[in-house]
Parts: C-alpha cells; sequence; structure tokens
C-alpha cells in the first residue's frame, strides 16, 4: 500500500492547490486562444477557397458563353453545314448507343 509522505500543513497544501488551479486556468486560456487562432485560419482558408472557386465559375461561364456565341455565328454563316454536322453527329450517336 502506498503511503503519502507529505506533512505539509492544510495551508501549504491549500496553497499548492490553488497554485494548480491557477496553472490548470493558465493552460485552458492557451487552449481557449488556439482554438479562436484555429477558427480564424479556418475561416480565412475558407473565403480564400470561396473567392478562388467563383473566379474559376466566373472564368468557366465567361468560356462558355464565348463557345455559345461561336456556335451560334457559324450556324448563321453555315446553316447546311450545321444541319449536316448535326445529323453526322447523331447518326454517331445512335449508332454507339
Amino acid at each position: 500500500m502506498a503511503t503519502n509522505s507529505y506533512n505539509g500543513t492544510s495551508a501549504e497544501t491549500e496553497a499548492h492547490k490553488n497554485a494548480a488551479q491557477h496553472q490548470a486556468n493558465k493552460a485552458m486560456d492557451h487552449l481557449k486562444s488556439a482554438g479562436s487562432s484555429i477558427k480564424e485560419a479556418a475561416l480565412s482558408a475558407k473565403d480564400d477557397l470561396t473567392k478562388q472557386g467563383n473566379d474559376q465559375f466566373a472564368m468557366g461561364k465567361a468560356k462558355a458563353q464565348e463557345a455559345q456565341v461561336y456556335a451560334e455565328s457559324m450556324v448563321r454563316e453555315k446553316p447546311i453545314a450545321s444541319i449536316a454536322g448535326a445529323f453526322a453527329i447523331g447518326y454517331l450517336l445512335s449508332k454507339i448507343l
């Protein structure tokens, strides 16, 4: 059986208890601060990624609109070739599927 070799007074015991509580409170404050920093970093990263995603989406949308304008102009310039091309693509897809 283990015995406690500490024979301090209750005032010393209380002082040790208070010091331990103080250290625990300081550690808790550090953890809260670290948690706050991590949260801020995560929010900043989320904002950066959201902006990058929005920029990529806008670029893709612009390219799709350019392709649409190009396709419309080709259909207007060469309607017979466009109809023949659409027919050929439809025919090939029907054979594949």
